[in-house]
């Protein structure tokens, strides 16, 4: 994260609550999202076609799943060693994030605890900004029962 978030100025990380997984998106941009920008993009029907079977089909449902912006990868890389080719860490912790132990749940309860709000992040104001209040509050409650129910499991 630290080495993308250093190519890519606007950095946003994003955690999708359906299916139940383990896994966040990373997304950059050389330029800071908007909510327009996301509204007009589910306009494309072949990628609201992908994201109606997960919820994810409207502008709300979709801003709600990012967890944090630009600032929030920086404060919480902050003094971390990027990622390098000459230190492959991810690929040999691969086995301990399928397995539910580990790195896995240490991410995803540091990434809940690091939780931005996407309002902010997409700088919505008035109703949109009530509506997407909103609609985070949904995603957070889902991820705080999915940490708890897969921590049961351990």
């Amino acid at each position: 994260l630290r080495a993308f978030g250093e190519v890519f100025p606007h950095t946003t990380v994003w955690w999708f609550p359906r299916p139940v997984n383990a896994f966040t998106v990373v997304m950059g941009s050389e330029a800071p999202f908007r909510l327009e920008t996301l509204r007009t993009s589910l306009d494309a029907p072949l990628l609201r076609g992908e994201l109606e079977p997960h919820g994810l089909a409207e502008w709300d449902a979709l801003a709600s799943a990012c967890l944090m912006g630009p600032e929030g990868v920086r404060k919480l890389t902050y003094g971390v060693r990027p990622h390098a080719d000459d230190r492959p860490t991810v690929e040999y912790e691969s086995n301990r994030i399928f397995a539910r132990t580990s790195t896995w749940m240490l991410n995803l309860r540091e990434l809940y605890g690091q939780w931005e709000n996407p309002a902010d992040l997409f700088g919505a104001t008035g109703p949109d900004r009530e509506r997407l209040e909103a609609r985070v509050m949904e995603c957070r409650g889902e991820m705080a029962r999915q940490i708890k129910e897969l921590a049961a499991h351990r």
